[in-house]
Formats: structure tokens, sequence, C-alpha cells
């Protein structure tokens, strides 16, 4: 009777060590799991958080470059550089230059807008250069006025004007006339950037 009492009590004390350790066994299965799914959001989050200081980093890079080139671009606009060229805005000015300075001797020949070839390395890719020549001649009674001619359609801010090339011969021979004393010519020259419509709208 008590060796069936013993076989009972150790059939018993088996039977909880089972559940014992199975329910040990399935803790630290748990545990294991829990600390896999953290370690799997901590990953997560870190990849997130890369992402985002990528994109920070980007987006002040592209404040920085918008604080760098943007007021210059306003400035081209507003010279109408960036812009078509108005040729009938360059004779006005040299019309009104003219008018102005009793300069009344004034012939010249606008070419229409070209193409500018740039370098390679200073090509753009979705804009085009055009350059503009104005073919000028000119009778002045002072040789000042050829400086004030050139001195008024730089003021105007409208292209980027250049002067290619100028010549000034004095034409009166002896004491100075009330006009004609001097014949100049002069090629002069407006760039100008226009969107390239064929490479982007």
């Amino acid at each position: 009777m008590e060796d069936l009492l013993f076989w009972k009590k150790l059939r018993l004390a088996s039977i909880l060590l089972g559940i014992v350790i199975l329910l040990i066994t399935g803790g630290v299965t748990g545990a294991n799991m829990y600390v896999e799914e953290n370690q799997r959001a901590l990953r997560k989050e870190k990849r997130d958080l890369k992402r985002w200081q990528q994109k920070m980093n980007s987006m002040d890079d592209t404040i920085k470059d918008y604080r760098t080139y943007n007021p210059p671009y306003i400035e081209l606009q507003q010279e109408q550089v960036m812009a078509e060229l108005d040729r009938t805005v360059i004779l006005e000015n040299l019309t009104r230059i003219g008018t102005e300075a009793n300069i009344s001797g004034i012939s010249y020949e606008l070419t229409p807008p070209a193409a500018f070839s740039l370098q390679k390395e200073l090509q753009l890719t979705d804009h085009q250069v055009q350059n503009t020549f104005l073919n000028l001649n000119l009778e002045l009674w002072h040789e000042g006025d050829l400086l004030t001619i050139l001195d008024g359609l730089q003021e105007s801010n409208y292209g980027l004007f250049s002067v290619a090339n100028c010549s000034l011969n004095r034409t009166s021979k002896g004491k100075l006339q009330l006009n004609n004393n001097f014949a100049g010519s002069c090629r002069l020259q407006w760039f100008t950037i226009e969107r390239n419509l064929e490479k982007g709208s």
C-alpha cells in the first residue's frame, strides 16, 4: 500500500516537473520572440531615421541652393536676360537715347537672334543662349556722344550687353562744326537665355 502511494506521489511530481519545464520553455521561447520583435522594430526605426536624416540633408541642400542661386536668377529675370529678346525694345531704347542726347545721325541694322555656342562644359541642359547683333553707324558732333549711346544702352538693363567692336573717325577738317564732326561705327551684341522647348517644357 505504501509503495503504491509512493509511486503515485512520484508520478505526480514527474507530471508537475514536466509542466514546469513546459512553462519555462514556453516562457523562454516567448521572451526570445519578444526580443526579436523588439529588435526588428528597432532596426526599422533606425532605417526610418536614416532615411529621414537623408531627406532632411537633401532638403537642407535644396534650401542652400535656393538661397544661393535664386537671387541671381531673379536678377537675370528682372534684367530680361532670362527671356526671349524683344528687338523692338532695343530700337526704342536707341531712339530714346539719341533723342535725349540730340543725336540725329543714327542708322542701324539689327540681326535676328541666333543660337550662341558655348564650350561643352558650359552647355545648358534645358536652356539655350541666344545672341543678337546691332550694327550701328553714327554721325556725331562730339566723340563723347558715342559713350553717351553706349552707356545708355548698358544702363537700359535689357539682356547682357556687350560691345563687340567700335571705331571712331574725325570727318571734319579744321574747327569743329555744329554737326557731323565724327563718324562712328559699332557692332553691339545682346545675350539672352531662353528655355529650349525641344528638351523641356
